[in-house]
């Protein structure tokens, strides 16, 4: 694999502007295609298959398609006096009626006729549900607008209005500056590291291209599957962190190459072939981390995976083309436009080389210390509660924040959260029957507050009950009501007339949370399970399950101090939250699943030096110093690149994407500052030669990879003088294992 890499880089830098160019025109061609087939198509659709929200969902498709439509609910609120005096009463009226000629709405009632029940006891607050008849794929900004202006009249009479819905969610969507100042901290940290602008530039550059290519995929995939609205952010957050990341690797390594003297494009082509080779399987394990979603069988969740795994491929491309054309472009000039001189270390960096001696020669220490931080930052995590953020989550301005605290406070908090429950029987005469019996049921169980009369389709053979709890939607006594709903009360009232299903978004984000819980332990261990590919990376049986043990004692560090801010509230309000939020279902299974393999590229770079250093010299203390020293200040700089660009994303609005900033960013600083560089170190160094031992007979079995780009080496390792012992090739012990190649 190395002398292809080596080729291809020494291609792409002898041939610069026709891979270059190649680059633009695909971006084009993509992003062409993208606006033919009508753009972007990002929709926020949460279906469980098999699940009971979603069997509800498909009868009312199937039974009563007006019920299944997209909905909006306009709140009407007086700041004084009340709505339904003569001329506020008159505007309301009148804005409901220029609704109902709107595309697409089949029905916007008045909320201040006597028999809609929808003022509440002070007369101040009021609402109305506009039913669209066509799903949420088929309606956009566009409509959300017209909505506004049909209640225009409404507010010029001093009425204040707000909305909340998912065609809301959709249009309203805040865009910040987060990726923007990612990118600028990014270059500040790239230009403290190389000293130069050109140099600088590059990886930047690499990251730019790969994610416009990358974006562009998306937004045509978009157009054939559906993906959630936050899921191209995510890509985009760590498109942009691997990307820099891959790219600033492989410069160092080129950079390194000049120094000794080689021309630029003999340089470009040997930084593919020996650090090209750890960003392949580096790369290849986070995108195989992230397709592990589709594991959990939710189509929203899947997106987050195929989106940002086509981002992170994108970004391996470019850093095995478009960044070797880019070298070969700039040649020498690499060192131009200097900000000042960053001495080269081509025998590794002192300081990093007594980090590693004050590290190996306290092992035990190390290994100690760190474990007792690792695991207080893991223990909030065991308290972890699954939901899914409603509007209560959102900050205060949002106009979804100001319904629901309108609703909340006029008509009890269970209002935001009403359940739907679909109701099939054989004939209209059973309907009747079981309806009536299904609300008396479902009206006697404690956690409601009101139940609404069945509403009957055309046919008369199924029928919408809408119940109201007493809670909010994250209360866990929600859930409890729910299952409560779904196993006892509407089997007791069907007596076996008919079937029934419980739905609204309330009840679908409770199947979110659980199939993820169910599938979570499967999921865990298949991503664990990728980590045994080490074992073809570095010959050895220890490190890969050293590494699986790691990476998942920094995901759950993470976890933990997500759990104290979101969950807990503790120190929320620094990243702008009103209040507490639960973790958001699929959240952690993202999260370990990016973390593991972002986690992955720092041990393939550190550990496969130190395996170079130790095949050279057979000392396993000494490799292991060797090998942070020439690796650590690449690791540092490369943790403070995805720290920071993570870390940007907690400024945004969305609670998701604060989630996601606020993990990522500290499970890459503990992973890369106290997992790599402290744990790894301590914990090779206790294990000594054992860290590289392989049984014969899997050697034998084993396809051969070459992370440092020497070739295939002979079977048997040059070995260095040292005294006879254990760890020998006479060694009786040793004779099992195969030698360090």
């Amino acid at each position: 694999m190395s002398t292809l890499l080596q080729r291809l880089g020494r291609s792409s830098a002898r041939h610069p502007w026709r891979v270059v160019t190649g680059w633009l025109l695909v971006i084009c061609a993509v992003f062409g295609f993208a606006a033919a087939g009508g753009g972007s198509d990002y929709v926020d659709e949460f279906r469980v298959p098999g699940s009971d929200s979603t069997r509800a969902q498909d009868v009312l498709e199937d039974e009563f398609p007006q019920a299944s439509g997209t909905s909006v609910i306009v709140v009407y609120h007086a700041p004084d006096g009340r709505l339904d005096d003569p001329g506020r009463r008159a505007a309301v009226t009148g804005s409901t009626e220029k609704m109902r000629t709107l595309d697409h709405v089949v029905a916007a009632p008045d909320p201040l006729a006597p028999e809609a029940g929808a003022l509440s006891g002070d007369g101040r607050t009021a609402h109305t549900t506009v039913t669209y008849g066509a799903a949420i794929d088929q309606l956009g900004e566009k409509n959300f607008e017209a909505l506004r202006e049909a209640n225009g009249a409404a507010e010029q009479a001093g009425v204040e209005l707000s909305y909340e819905g998912v065609l809301v969610d959709n249009s309203t969507k805040e865009h910040s500056n987060a990726e923007l100042i990612g990118l600028v901290a990014a270059m500040v940290i790239l230009l403290v590291s190389f000293g130069t602008f050109v140099a600088m530039g590059l990886p930047v550059l690499t990251a730019l291209l790969g994610l416009a290519l990358g974006t562009g995929g998306n937004i045509l995939l978009s157009q054939v599957v559906t993906i959630g609205s936050a899921a191209p952010t995510v890509a985009t957050m760590i498109g942009l962190g691997v990307g820099i990341d891959y790219a600033l690797f492989l410069v160092t390594r080129h950079r390194t190459g000049l120094d000794n003297g080689m021309d630029p494009r003999e340089s470009a082509g040997h930084a593919l072939a020996t650090a090209g080779q750890a960003l392949v399987f580096a790369g290849f394990t986070v995108v195989v981390a992230l397709m592990g979603l589709q594991l959990v069988g939710i189509p929203y969740v899947g997106s987050f995976g195929h989106t940002s795994a086509i981002v992170v491929t994108v970004m391996v491309l470019a850093a095995l083309t478009l960044l070797p054309a880019l070298l070969g472009l700039v040649g020498h000039r690499i060192g131009r436009l200097r900000l000042f001189k960053v001495r080269p270390a081509p025998h590794g960096s002192a300081f990093w080389r007594r980090w590693a001696t004050v590290v190996t020669g306290r092992p035990k220490a190390a290994v100690a210390a760190s474990l007792v931080l690792m695991g207080l930052l893991a223990v909030p995590a065991l308290d972890m509660r699954l939901g899914q953020p409603d509007n209560g989550t959102k900050n205060e301005h949002t106009t979804q924040r100001v319904a629901y605290d309108h609703l909340a406070a006029s008509f009890g908090p269970g209002f935001n959260g009403p359940l739907t429950i679909s109701l099939t029987t054989p004939d209209r005469a059973a309907l009747d029957r079981t309806g009536a019996a299904v609300v008396e049921a479902v009206q006697r169980d404690p956690g409601i507050a009101t139940v609404g009369a069945p509403v009957p389709n055309e046919k008369g053979t199924t029928a919408v009950v809408t119940a109201v709890p007493k809670t909010s939607p994250q209360d866990e006594a929600t859930s409890a009501l729910v299952d409560r709903i779904r196993s006892d009360v509407l089997p007791a009232a069907l007596d076996g007339t008919g079937e029934a299903h419980v739905t609204g978004p309330t009840a679908a984000n409770i199947d979110i949370a659980d199939r993820i819980s169910g599938r979570l332990v499967l999921f865990i261990g298949t991503v664990v399970g990728i980590s045994l590919l080490l074992v073809l990376a570095f010959r050895s049986v220890w490190v890969p399950v050293k590494a699986a043990v790691l990476n998942v004692l920094s995901v759950f560090a993470s976890y933990g101090v997500v759990v104290t801010v979101f969950q807990n509230g503790h120190g929320s309000g620094l990243i702008g939250l009103d209040g507490t939020v639960p973790i958001i279902s699929f959240v952690p299974m993202m999260l370990f699943a990016i973390l593991f393999g972002l986690s992955m590229d720092y041990e393939v770079f550190v550990v496969s030096r130190i395996r170079e250093e130790y095949a050279r010299t057979r000392d396993a203390a000494t490799s292991v110093v060797e090998g942070v020293a020439h690796t650590g200040r690449v690791v540092c700089a490369a943790a403070v690149i995805m720290v920071t660009v993570f870390g940007c994303f907690v400024i945004g609005d969305d609670p998701i994407i604060k989630m996601f900033g606020l993990g990522l960013s500290l499970a890459v600083a503990l992973d890369a500052f106290v997992v790599r560089l402290v744990l790894v170190p301590a914990l090779m160094t206790l294990m000594g030669d054992a860290s590289w031992k392989l049984p014969r007979w899997l050697d034998r079995v084993l396809p051969y990879l070459d992370l440092e780009g020497g070739g295939h080496p002979p079977r048997t390792a040059p070995q260095v003088p040292r005294p006879a012992g254990p760890g020998d090739a006479d060694d009786p012990v040793d004779k099992e294992y195969a030698p360090v190649r």
